[in-house]
């Protein structure tokens, strides 16, 4: 009876996250880097049989580990090698995080705030975003609010659970995120919640060999197939280099960074950061230590980390959802002890958030001309700044309310409402993407023909993909206008200024024909598609 009692629940979560995360799955081509180097590494593999060693352009691939291709491979079966299979993987994986995190939360508190929770973490963008790449992330995510959960729940058999779910985060991403991190906020929390005892069981042994059956065997085996080329780059060049030094320029300031990230992607809860933080410290129960531990350990790993992007905090987020939740279940029934202004400031980050997309989508439709080197222009965009209106008018709203709830049911359906047509708004920036209609309109994916493809310049991973074939990267002009002159039909994608002022003049006797071009937004140019084929 109490199961039944509890379907209603599932089934509005499950609902939502289908809802937020399904529509028009597929309809935006590859993204670059991540989305194209994936979807082409996992297509490799299926060419070439082999579900141990990773491959992008032929080369072996050696920045993430092996399960993400591994799904891929099943849903490509499935789907067809798409931009709507390659993404699948990450779809399903943040419909089942919202699962979990709802069971989370109803353990941890009750059904009412785990709803809360589930629909905040559902609209919050970055988590939503990550539910439509194909990357890892969505994935690992899931996988870390599978570890809490068996830490949680299980209060015996919790090594078990952890140890799955540990092993799928190091096949998924690596050992700091797979091992380190997690292990780090297991011995935090039991320490401060005085459980030390928790880890006298002869389940700890039994959790520790199924870890090592999941995540030991493929690490392995690539090891021994590539020699340990593969082991040496993964540990040494993508784990410890990236925590020591900035890679691909990707760095900040400590701490400053990684809030400005979290007010940016975790928005609009991001307003209630304040009052959520002050209510968690008085509380204070046990479940509101783990959250705490497992939110603080990320951010100070990813401040700590000299490599900094985004999404690095974004497992996290599920904490932060749920402390979220609980501090604004807890002041709509009275029972936290806040300040009237902190409300307040959350109804009018509400309404800056509104401000800024609507601001944000006129600058980017070119309403108001802005003269920066960042700030691309997308016709079309502008209509979408009516989107904006939905923050606003509901902080509004929520600003005049003396109403607890109804300020919680407007501080959580215009988000959700908010984040379920973002993918109709990114039809104008997918206008002015180059890669896909490239390559349909030059004729370069031949995979019957002997054609060759090459690149000067214009790093795009996912010409690989689209072409099917390997793209050889051409260093030098010179490399460029030889590869022209190949007696084979060749295709070369470059940037129209490149093609006119380094490689065309040293072409003189050389017949070649742009028979594409295209505007990239990335490099704010036209880019072109050079061949040798005679017309």
């Amino acid at each position: 009876m109490q199961f039944l009692q509890r379907v209603p629940g599932w089934l509005l979560v499950l609902l939502l996250g289908c809802a937020l995360v399904f529509p028009n799955l597929g309809a935006t081509s590859l993204w670059d880097d991540d989305e194209g180097v994936n979807a082409e590494c996992t297509r490799e593999m299926i060419q070439a049989n082999t579900y141990i060693i990773p491959t992008f352009n032929w080369d072996l691939r050696t920045a993430k580990p092996i399960f993400l291709y591994w799904v891929m491979r099943a849903s490509f079966s499935v789907f067809g090698e798409t931009e709507l299979a390659a993404r699948m993987p990450s779809a399903v994986a943040f419909v089942l995080m919202l699962l979990v995190l709802y069971d989370l939360a109803r353990r941890m508190f009750d059904r009412t705030t785990a709803l809360l929770a589930a629909a905040i973490a559902g609209s919050t963008f970055e988590l939503v975003k990550l539910g439509h790449a194909a990357t890892t992330d969505s994935m690992l995510i899931l996988f870390t609010a599978c570890f809490f959960w068996g830490l949680w729940v299980a209060r015996k058999s919790w090594p078990l659970w952890c140890g799955v779910a540990s092993a799928f985060m190091m096949l998924t991403k690596g050992p700091a995120v797979g091992v380190v991190l997690p292990g780090a906020i297991l011995m935090l929390s039991m320490l401060w919640n005085k459980e030390l005892r928790r880890l006298r069981t002869w389940w700890l042994p039994a959790g520790l060999f199924l870890w090592v059956i999941v995540a030991v065997p493929w690490y392995v085996l690539v090891a021994t197939e590539t020699k340990g080329e593969w082991a040496r780059a993964f540990f040494f060049n993508e784990n410890l280099a990236r925590a020591s030094e900035p890679k691909e320029n990707h760095t900040g300031v400590p701490v400053v960074y990684e809030f400005g990230m979290i007010c940016l992607f975790f928005a609009p809860y991001s307003a209630f950061l304040y009052g959520t933080f002050r209510h968690a410290i008085r509380a204070m129960t046990p479940a509101v230590r783990l959250l705490l531990v497992w939110f603080v350990v990320y951010f100070v790993a990813c401040a700590a980390a000299a490599t900094k992007l985004p999404h690095y905090i974004a497992p996290a987020y599920p904490a932060l959802a749920m402390l979220t939740a609980h501090f604004l279940m807890q002041w709509k029934r009275g029972l936290a002890n806040t300040p009237e202004w902190v409300p307040r400031a959350g109804a009018l980050g509400y309404i800056s958030m509104g401000v800024v997309v609507v601001g944000g989508c006129l600058i980017a439709g070119g309403v108001f001309p802005v003269n920066l080197a960042k700030v691309r222009v997308f016709p079309g965009l502008q209509w979408w700044a009516c989107l904006g209106l939905l923050p606003f008018v509901a902080g509004l709203l929520m600003y005049r309310t003396g109403d607890r709830t109804r300020f919680v049911l407007l501080g959580i359906l215009a988000p959700i409402v908010f984040v379920s047509l973002l993918p109709l708004v990114i039809q104008p920036v997918e206008a002015r993407k180059a890669v896909k209609k490239l390559v349909a309109e030059s004729g370069a994916r031949q995979l019957d023909t002997e054609v060759r493809v090459g690149r000067f310049e214009y790093t795009k991973p996912s010409i690989t993909f689209y072409v099917g074939r390997r793209v050889e990267h051409l260093m030098t002009p010179e490399a460029a206008a030889e590869f022209l002159m190949f007696p084979v039909p060749s295709y070369l994608f470059l940037t129209e200024k490149d093609w006119m002022e380094k490689v065309q003049p040293l072409l003189p006797n050389t017949p070649t024909f742009v028979v594409a071009k295209q505007y990239d937004y990335d490099r704010n140019q036209d880019i072109v598609v050079v061949t040798n084929r005679v017309k």
